[in-house]
């Protein structure tokens, strides 16, 4: 398995295509040690390395395995931005839109002390809920008036992929934030 995962790093695209080929044929759907070596990947300061880890993800997880979402969200917290901004991405591999572990898990980062995995966890929640759960609405409607202006801006461009065509909670949501006293809050 590790060596098959150790060709997602090659720099020729068609290595990392058949080592994404080849991971089923050595690795059973569920093999911790093969996610732990795909997500790994996620991580990758090269972007053809993480996008192979993306597809591979789907050949060595079972949706909504729970050791897979936590391996994809434990990203969210990663140093470097690229590895938080494929998590998104990746957890489209790992789950269901409306997966409750996974909501539970993404949203214990919109608190996290840190301004940047407050607004990767804000983007980690368009694939997590289905279009249009008033529940995203309402987690990213607290996030507009976060401290930080990254993540506002983040929650605000979030919530109008998360809403529904015409969701009227999700714009009443968003009119109640355009009435705040704090000009932050409203330009966001």
């Amino acid at each position: 398995v590790s060596a098959v995962c150790k060709r997602l790093d090659h720099p020729l695209s068609d290595a990392r295509r058949l080592a994404v080929k080849t991971l089923p044929l050595v690795a059973d759907s569920g093999n911790e040690h093969a996610i732990d070596e795909v997500t790994l990947r996620l991580e990758s300061l090269a972007p053809p390395t993480r996008h192979a880890a993306v597809k591979a993800l789907s050949l060595v997880a079972v949706k909504g395995q729970h050791y897979a979402i936590d391996a994809v969200v434990r990203r969210l917290e990663h140093k470097r931005p690229e590895a938080r901004e494929v998590v998104p991405a990746a957890l489209t591999q790992v789950i269901d839109a409306g997966d409750e572990y996974a909501i539970e898990e993404v949203c214990k980062r919109l608190t996290h002390e840190k301004p940047e995995i407050r607004a990767a966890a804000a983007n980690a929640l368009v694939p997590t809920f289905a279009l249009g759960d008033p529940r995203a609405v309402d987690l990213l409607a607290e996030r507009l008036e976060d401290d930080d202006a990254l993540v506002r801006f983040t929650a605000a461009e979030v919530l109008c992929r998360v809403a529904a065509d015409r969701d009227t909670y999700a714009v009443t949501v968003i009119a109640r934030r355009l009435e705040n006293e704090d000009p932050e809050i409203r330009k966001a």
